[in-house]
């Protein structure tokens, strides 16, 4: 009940009109003296409940890419906690679940299937961190897999996963592509989605042999 409406009732009781404003003055007083709101509890339960949810969602978001060429293209997005949150696969159906694993027993896991010969692999990281990628390079070369220390490795910026994704490739595969148009501008973008990084290394070989006939 308001103020108001607590005042007009009071008008229609029938008492002395000491007795009336005292009691009144007591209704009021209590009203007023409400028990506080909990706002530092509230506070703490809203940060608890932001953390929680940051927390969350930064684990999905992935700061890191892992690509592994061979015959078959695999890429891994890894978080800001090193651990796989996604895998985009090209010319090849991934059968193994890699996710949420940490990225180097990801890559041993890939590696150690029947998607990839280990002949000549093809691993390049990408991320805004350029001496977090060459961390990350180190680790895989320190792993106990072979191939994993004989790989050929590679670094790109972040800005290459986007646009290798828009070409349908993997970040290796596209890198690749980038270098050969370089070398030859007359290879097409449809030609590199359907070579393997072993073909593309062979025409990039036959490309510097001209180069070095010419320059000689």
């Amino acid at each position: 009940m308001t103020e108001n409406k607590i005042k007009e009732a009071f008008q229609e009781i029938k008492a002395d009109d000491t007795l009336k404003q005292h009691t009144l003055d007591t209704i009021l007083s209590k009203q007023t003296k409400k028990k506080p709101f909990p706002t530092k509890l509230v506070l703490t339960t809203a940060l608890l409940l932001l953390t929680a949810v940051g927390g969350i969602f930064s684990y999905t978001v992935p700061v890191y890419a892992i690509s592994l060429d061979e015959d078959a293209s695999v890429e891994l997005h890894v978080n800001m906690y090193q651990k796989v949150v996604s895998v985009s696969t090209y010319d090849t159906t991934l059968t193994t679940s890699v996710n949420n694993m940490g990225y180097t027993e990801a890559v041993t896991t890939l590696l150690d299937s029947d998607l990839f010969s280990n002949s000549n692999v093809v691993i390049t990281v990408a991320g805004n961190n350029e001496e977090g990628c060459q961390k990350m390079i180190q680790n895989l070369q320190h792993c106990s897999n072979t191939c994993m220390a004989n790989a050929s490795y590679n670094t790109a910026d972040s800005e290459m996963i986007a646009q290798a994704k828009e070409c349908d490739m993997s970040l290796g595969k596209y890198k690749m592509y980038l270098i050969l148009k370089e070398m030859d501008p007359t290879i097409t973008l449809e030609e590199a989605q359907n070579m393997t990084m072993q073909e593309m290394h062979q025409r990039m070989g036959k490309e510097m042999g001209k180069m070095m006939k010419e320059s000689g």
